[in-house]
């Protein structure tokens, strides 16, 4: 005998009090949650198992295969993707490598790459591009992504009542199709209204109040019975990562540098002839001055630069990428007197 579970389909959001508070984060696990995990997230890994594609072994180009499920065949794309790496992880990792370096440096530590130059410590500019390289492969990721695609002939309709098998359906038995779209489909439309509805309420709610410019806690009161809502402005910090590690790394074009071609790249691919540093006049002298801080020396065939000089620049353009301004943090709820509240239901 199979187990099963039902889902009744939600009312829709009314008003914010604290009953409505538990009632949708209930709805958010136990119908929004649920549908993902238990329906909908294992049928997508059993299309793609029937792909035969994966991570580490994906087609050379876009393919496009059917997968019949029941009386449903569904198109399923499989395209082979280069997965964005987090800039904020490459740079904070490669970030401790020079730290480390500089660090064993001044313990005594010796090895090789490294060698004192005018009393400051300086590294190949080789070993400086090789060993950012190998991080950024290490984060980098390549893989597919896989759409499903349904056919336009197949009716859909949200269930009002959306009884789930208890299976493992990875295995995409013949009953699955029909019940995946109707996951589908239910999940989408009850993530839009309570859940959604709720959380809009709420943050539109808090959007009412007129806050100062500085850092501090405000509260409103949402309902006679202490559901209270929690305001506060707060520093946001934002850093463009990317932006921050071509200024040492990015690449040049195909013709010749370019604005975000990088001041170790212009070291590193011996791009440093004179007029070449600069692009052009929009340029203001910033990569000059930036690569005069690298302290570039050659010696015999190896070219250095100087390790503290290097830290310095990556903390500098950290600088210049980053801004700080006053924002609202998300709405947060909480029940002021949760004992008083009780006793309103009779607990």
């Amino acid at each position: 005998m199979i187990v099963t579970r039902t889902l009744q389909r939600p009312e829709p959001f009314s008003e914010i009090t604290y009953r409505e508070h538990l009632r949708i984060g209930a709805v958010a696990r136990e119908h929004v949650g649920f549908c993902k995990t238990a329906v909908i997230d294992p049928c997508k890994e059993g299309f793609r198992l029937r792909t035969g594609y994966s991570d580490e072994n994906r087609p050379p180009k876009l393919k496009e295969v059917e997968v019949p499920i029941g009386d449903i065949t569904f198109e399923v794309s499989v395209k082979p993707t280069t997965k964005r790496p987090t800039y904020a992880k490459l740079l904070d990792t490669y970030g401790n490598f020079l730290l480390v370096l500089e660090e064993q440096y001044h313990r005594g530590i010796r090895r090789d790459g490294i060698v004192t130059i005018a009393g400051t410590p300086h590294i190949t500019v080789d070993e400086v591009v090789e060993e950012y390289q190998r991080r950024a492969v290490q984060i980098l990721r390549r893989g597919i992504e896989v759409t499903i695609g349904i056919p336009d002939n197949v009716q859909r309709e949200v269930p009002n009542t959306f009884v789930v098998p208890l299976i493992d359906y990875t295995s995409l038995p013949p009953d699955t199709g029909r019940i995946y779209v109707d996951a589908l489909d239910f999940h989408a439309a009850v993530s839009k209204n309570p859940v959604k509805a709720f959380k809009d309420a709420v943050i539109a709610r808090g959007r009412e109040q007129t806050l100062p410019d500085q850092t501090r806690l405000y509260f409103v009161q949402l309902d006679r019975e202490g559901l209270c809502l929690q305001l506060e402005v707060v520093p946001k910090k934002s850093t463009k990562y990317k932006d921050a590690l071509n200024g040492l790394f990015g690449e040049k074009g195909a013709k010749g540098l370019l604005k975000s071609t990088g001041v170790v790249t212009v070291a590193h691919k011996r791009l440093d002839s004179v007029g070449l540093i600069r692009l052009d006049a929009k340029d203001k002298g910033k990569r000059e001055e930036r690569y005069g801080k690298l302290g570039v020396i050659d010696k015999g065939d190896r070219r250095f630069v100087s390790l503290p000089g290097l830290r310095g620049l990556l903390d500098e353009l950290v600088a210049e990428n980053t801004t700080v301004e006053l924002a609202r943090a998300t709405p947060e709820i909480y029940l002021a007197d949760p004992e008083a509240y009780l006793k309103t239901l009779g607990a």
